[in-house]
């Protein structure tokens, strides 16, 4: 439990009691190396066949080490999927976060990347390594009569290096760029129900100083819904922006905007 000056901690030894100012961060389970790992791997798959035949599969997995004092995660985001044999959908998405807890509310962002490839976005590769500081809004934990609830709202900003190599390109377009960006990000998560419902907001601008025409946008939700100990049922949304797409060699331009909501089934560990 913690309180406006205290943090209460029921142990094996008995409760324990420690000045709120010295808590920097929560992790579940006993202090020993594997209960600061945890995985999460989802699928999601429609087809159809008949007078339309089309079929798409989606792959979202998650690692990552919370220690208390630090984290590191990994993640990746793939969607493939056809119609009437032709590929439509082939996108992947990859993304590196780490955080080192200087205080209750402040972090420092070592390392903060995203690597994607699109072919429909005409993206070979976008990689955009960056570093940065956090600092939390909110951090509030409210015990119901049944259950507790806790909201967590965050906020980012660093510097970054954006390398964009596309698959075809106009006459007279650079490729592969280079270029600068300033990481601007948020992130929300409301846990309820004793962490049976959780939801999910992830917001990422990579505002490009250089060329300002490539900055492009991330955002994501999320509401899982724990099954049992080890399944969840997730809803999760996908949007990608960028502000001027460039063109392909015969001349088209991507649409600026992709959407995507998948209805998944997820595998998870701690």
């Amino acid at each position: 439990m913690i309180t406006k000056d205290l943090v209460i901690v029921e142990t094996n030894e008995g409760v324990m009691t420690h000045p709120r100012s010295e808590l920097v961060s929560i992790s579940e389970g006993p202090p020993r190396e594997r209960t600061w790992w945890s995985t999460m791997l989802s699928l999601g798959f429609s087809a159809n066949a008949g007078n339309t035949s089309q079929g798409s599969l989606t792959t979202q997995w998650s690692l990552a080490r919370q220690d208390g004092r630090s984290l590191a995660g990994l993640g990746y985001n793939g969607t493939v999927a056809y119609t009437d044999g032709e590929l439509n959908v082939n996108r992947h998405l990859g993304d590196v976060n780490t955080a080192l807890f200087l205080w209750d509310r402040v972090y420092l962002i070592p390392i903060d990347a995203q690597l994607l490839y699109d072919a429909f976005q005409n993206i070979k590769l976008r990689a955009t390594p960056g570093a940065g500081v956090g600092v939390y809004l909110f951090n509030k934990t409210r015990e119901r009569r049944n259950h507790t609830n806790q909201f967590e709202w965050d906020v980012q900003s660093g510097l970054g290096y954006q390398f964009l190599r596309l698959i075809s390109v106009a006459a007279g377009v650079t490729n592969p760029q280079n270029d600068g960006f300033v990481m601007l990000r948020t992130h929300w998560k409301l846990e309820f129900l004793n962490d049976n419902v959780e939801l999910t907001v992830d917001w990422r601008t990579n505002l490009v100083y250089t060329r300002f025409g490539s900055t492009n946008h991330t955002g994501t939700a999320d509401v899982s819904v724990e099954i049992t100990d080890m399944f969840n049922f997730i809803t999760s949304f996908l949007f990608l922006r960028t502000r001027d797409p460039l063109p392909r060699a015969d001349g088209t331009e991507p649409k600026q905007n992709d959407y995507q909501i998948v209805v998944s089934l997820a595998f998870k560990i701690n």
